[in-house]
């Protein structure tokens, strides 16, 4: 999905309409309807809505999503509803009258109750200036204050989108729903983190212009997810080669296992040291190779095993190395196909640049410090744009770079670039990464899929994002590839995405 700047969204949005407010209201009871089905997916432990509505077209929207909310809701909002104009008096005009609806001067902690869930319709994408002041002030402040979560429609209130920047008082989202285009500001890292979890959602504006740069959302996921034929048998579908885990980091290697296997893999085998086998699936194939020391991968792991190269469609290597030589990275790069190289791997190879092959079909994986240490490995600039940044990778290594953080960059040296949208900081834990490498191999093999590497890489990135938003509270990675697997199947249904709040 190609971000646009609010003045484009403007655009567009301005020639869909032309000048009618019936088309206009179309619009907005689509981003309200759509809105309503996603937070009514996400609505587990709550009692009650409150909608706070603003006197613009943003508010227009809140109202049309109290229209369609399954459980009780109340209206708070800055103006009379004979003050609305335009389409936003259209949804007025349809507003149930069992429904509640108060003009406010101020809001009051009082007026927000455990069990509430906050839907904040105030500003939108109009908002411009610094500050914010009067009645919708006290609103963001009493939302913000009353620690409820806050689902923000379109844009949350306070954001400057213009000037990418957020007013002295800002709606601090705990997810935001964007209407017809991805907000190009919300990408931001700086106003991607008031977001909360992203959702986007198609309301019929036309298509615009592909540019390099996009954003993965899961109206690309729904596309990329392949469907599984009938006849399918484990052969045809993706095999899976994994070299990781010395014998203290047996973790890393079954994460990636449990993860590649469920993400859509016919055939995982893993080749690791001698250790405790506990926790191995036992679906999963598990050559276990003689090693030197606790903290080494065995360093003939892979060339006593290359008779497994043809049988292979990927090779995951590196998670729970250890240490690792210049040997070991010279016989993975010997793989004939898509090769994945994950944490020690990327260490490895900082340490010895001179063995790397150049290998367009690889797809590295660091997160910020290990990007950095291959940028000085490589002579590449270290830049603060995390865009910028993993495509300067990708370029001088000739591959596919996952920048893993928030707002995932996945990028090739041909220029494409994805910034995900998925994911939250339940994925802030240990062996939270090797799970995404294992989800990325099963991924980039898929043998049904017509993408490039780089958007099927993308794909594996915003599935494990999403299976991160998935799992609730006390998160451990242990929790992820079973989540992940629930992705798969609401994509492949088309299910609605809940929030998980």
């Amino acid at each position: 999905m190609t971000p646009l700047e609010s003045c484009e969204i403007r655009e567009l949005e301005t020639a869909f309409i032309g000048g009618s407010d019936e088309k206009g209201y179309l619009l907005m009871h689509r981003a309200g309807y759509f809105a309503s089905a996603v937070i009514n997916s996400s609505l587990s432990g709550f009692h009650r809505a409150v909608l706070l509505a603003g006197k613009g077209n943003n508010g227009g929207d809140a109202l049309v999503v109290a229209r369609y909310l399954q459980l009780p809701c109340v209206i708070y909002s800055v103006c009379a509803k004979n003050d609305y104009r335009g389409e936003a008096a259209l949804a007025v005009r349809d507003l149930p009258d069992d429904i509640p609806y108060f003009q406010r001067d101020e809001l009051f902690p009082s007026d927000f109750l455990p069990g509430d869930i906050i839907i904040d319709g105030i500003f939108g994408i109009g908002f411009k200036g610094s500050t914010v002041s009067g009645r919708e002030r006290s609103f963001i402040a009493s939302a913000n204050a009353s620690g409820l979560p806050v689902v923000s429609l379109d844009v949350p209130s306070g954001l400057n989108l213009t000037d990418r920047t957020a007013a002295d008082v800002s709606i601090k989202a705990a997810a935001t729903l964007m209407f017809g285009a991805v907000k190009r500001a919300l990408l931001a890292p700086h106003l991607m983190r008031m977001c909360g979890k992203l959702r986007f959602l198609d309301i019929g504006l036309p298509a615009v212009r592909e540019e390099s740069e996009q954003c993965y959302t899961g109206n690309e996921a729904y596309c990329d997810v392949v469907h599984t034929l009938f006849e399918a048998h484990k052969n045809s579908r993706p095999r899976v080669l994994i070299s990781a885990g010395c014998r203290n980091y047996q973790g890393a290697a079954k994460l990636n296992l449990l993860a590649a296997m469920r993400s859509g893999a016919g055939l995982v085998r893993l080749i690791t040291s001698q250790g405790d086998n506990s926790g191995v699936p036992l679906a999963g194939i598990v050559i276990r190779c003689a090693s030197c020391d606790d903290v080494s991968y065995p360093e003939n792991a892979l060339s006593d095993n290359f008779s497994l190269y043809e049988k292979s469609d990927v090779l995951l290597a590196g998670s729970g190395w250890g240490n690792a030589g210049a040997k070991l990275l010279a016989d993975v790069l010997k793989f004939p196909r898509t090769i994945v190289m994950d944490a020690d791997a990327l260490n490895a190879l900082s340490r010895h640049p001179e063995v790397w092959s150049y290998n367009s079909n690889a797809v590295l994986t660091p997160h910020a410090g290990e990007a950095e240490r291959l940028a000085n490995a490589f002579g590449v600039s270290v830049e603060s744009d995390r865009r910028k940044f993993a495509l300067s990778l990708a370029r001088k290594l000739n591959c596919v770079v996952v920048l893993k953080g928030p707002g995932t960059v996945t990028a090739s040296p041909d220029g494409e670039v994805w910034v995900n949208s998925s994911g939250c900081s339940a994925l802030a834990t240990a062996g939270s990464g090797d799970v995404l490498a294992g989800v990325i191999a099963s991924s980039v093999a898929e043998k049904g899929s017509s993408s490039t590497l780089c958007r099927r890489a993308a794909y594996g990135v915003w599935v494990h994002g999403m299976a991160g938003e998935l799992v609730s509270g006390g998160v451990i990675a242990d929790d992820l590839p079973g989540a992940v697997g629930m992705v798969t199947a609401n994509l492949k249904n088309k299910k609605v995405f809940g929030l998980n709040l």
